[in-house]
């Protein structure tokens, strides 16, 4: 049994004569905008100003950048430049465990401080004993080097 493959898949339907349902509301758009600029404008300035938007809004109705409709690509380079960039290196599937805020991150890396012990208070005898035990430790390690 053989398949009919479909035709015209990327063929937009046709609402308006040659014009698709997007292309439309661009020439909507441009129209009611060189309408606004003769009630904001003088009459030299929004005719200068009409001819270059509908211009622009004729080619971006009919216009092809390297094969694609001049619209989906001005629309892909605005959504482009408008939203944030997050570059992340995927070694495993991306789950919200993964995901570190450096807030975070910095509270995790701090190291709880050491516990401090109580002071304590030493006589004279005590202290003396202790510079007598350090005293034969040094000796020890002096006499060790020097052989």
């Amino acid at each position: 049994m053989q398949f009919e493959l479909p035709r015209y898949i990327e063929e937009e339907a046709k609402i308006l004569g040659p014009l698709n349902i997007k292309q439309f509301f661009i020439m909507f758009a441009g129209i009611i905008a060189c309408a606004l600029f003769f009630f904001f404008f003088r009459a030299w300035l929004a005719t200068i100003l009409s001819v270059i938007l509908m211009l622009s809004a004729a080619f971006l109705m009919f216009g092809k950048i390297q094969g694609k409709q001049a619209y989906t690509v001005v629309l892909s380079a605005v959504k482009y430049f408008w939203q944030p960039k997050a570059f992340v290196w995927k070694k495993d599937e991306l789950t919200s465990e993964n995901i570190y805020y450096e807030s975070t991150r910095k509270e995790e890396q701090k190291q709880p401080e050491p516990e401090q012990k109580e002071a304590k208070i030493l006589s004279l005898e005590e202290i003396q004993e202790l510079a007598k035990k350090l005293d034969k430790k040094e000796d020890k390690e002096e006499e060790i080097d020097s052989n």
